[in-house]
């Protein structure tokens, strides 16, 4: 059963077109179909990635991290705000 696509327009410089027809004719496809196959696949590879960094033990290290670094962050700056101690000899 054949996909229905529908006709979108997208632009391109002439530089870049020509770069994408030469790459294309070089694998004997259509520059459209070119486009979209590297579309396509570009996509796949940023959901696979996504799905495999972003793990719920990932997000919940992040978190921790963050509030970590909050908690370091404000205890610094209180030790800043204190009144300067005097050195006794």
């Amino acid at each position: 059963m054949a996909v229905k696509r529908t006709p979108r327009s997208i632009r391109f410089s002439d530089r870049e077109w020509e770069a994408i027809v030469a790459a294309a004719e070089r694998r004997d496809m259509q520059p459209g179909e070119f486009v979209r196959m590297l579309t396509t696949s570009a996509l796949s590879q940023d959901s696979d990635r996504e799905e495999a960094l972003i793990t719920p033990e990932i997000v919940e290290l992040i978190k921790r991290t963050f509030r970590g670094v909050h908690l370091l962050a404000y205890l610094k700056r209180e030790e800043l705000y204190q009144p300067a101690r005097r050195l006794t000899p």
